[in-house]
């Protein structure tokens, strides 16, 4: 599964990151293409992704993680 985030500040990833930080498993930021993977966990990683033109999107390995990113999520 895959969601389409809005983390369009540095305010906005400083908080995904430390939500992202309480899930257990593995948490990727990736762009439209999968051409760019991050581990969202990593602030330095996170903040890359805000350059990324075609926008941000999320993976989790766990299926039940992604409820706790709802506020990030676009509609």
């Amino acid at each position: 599964m895959r969601v389409k985030l809005n983390l369009d500040t540095m305010r906005k990833v400083n908080e995904f990151v430390g939500v992202a930080t309480t899930v257990q498993s593995n948490v990727y930021l990736t762009n439209d293409n999968h051409k760019f993977v991050v581990n969202a966990k990593s602030l330095i990683a996170a903040l890359y992704s805000l350059e990324w033109a075609e926008g941000v999107w999320l993976e989790c390995e766990d299926e039940n993680a992604y409820s706790v990113f709802r506020q990030f999520m676009e509609d």
